[in-house]
């Protein structure tokens, strides 16, 4: 029974900090550059950040793309993203 458990706590491991990041993203937005964004909006792909979202939202955060991604850096050390489109 252990070992089962020990084989779905990997599994749980590999989703949480694609959501956890998101989560992060969408609060670094909307306090730091005020820039309302949802989690629908946001895909992670190979630590890659892409927003889907009004062409308004994406321009104001990829203006803001270094600091941005030194925040998350912040917040999320080596689960961090490394680029946003």
């Amino acid at each position: 029974m252990q070992h089962i458990q020990n084989l779905l706590a990997r599994f749980k491991r590999l989703t949480l900090p694609d959501e956890a990041a998101r989560k992060t993203i969408v609060e670094v937005c909307k306090k730091e550059f005020h820039v309302p964004i949802e989690m629908k909006d946001i895909t992670i792909r190979n630590r890659v950040v892409f927003i889907s979202g009004s062409p308004h939202a994406k321009m104001t955060l990829y203006m803001q793309k270094k600091r941005i991604l030194s925040i998350l850096k912040e917040r999320l050390g080596n689960e961090a993203p490394v680029d946003f489109r």
